[in-house]
Parts: structure tokens; sequence; C-alpha cells
């Protein structure tokens, strides 16, 4: 998992199914999903954010 610089946006890795998702964090800490990357390399072990 890794949180945006800004607080907005929240990214987790799902190595099962080898996607990154993000989610969009509101004020209250509420989450709206936005979309679902897939495709992430089996190799891939973590998520970093800059």
């Amino acid at each position: 998992m890794a949180l945006a610089r800004n607080s907005r946006f929240l990214y987790v890795f799902d190595n099962g199914d080898h996607a990154i998702v993000a989610y969009k964090v509101h004020a209250d800490g509420s989450l709206t999903w936005l979309q679902t990357t897939s495709g992430i390399p089996a190799e891939a072990d973590g998520l970093a954010a800059n």
C-alpha cells in the first residue's frame, strides 16, 4: 500500500491478481475506487509511491 504525498490517493498492490488498485481518499477518510490496472508482472513484489 502507498499513500500519495498529497494524501489524496491510495494505491494498493494486489499480488494475487497482479494488479494495482487506485482509490481517492476523501477528507473524512472514506475511499472511492478509481481504477484497477492489471498486467503487473508476476515477479513484482511491492509498490512505492513518489
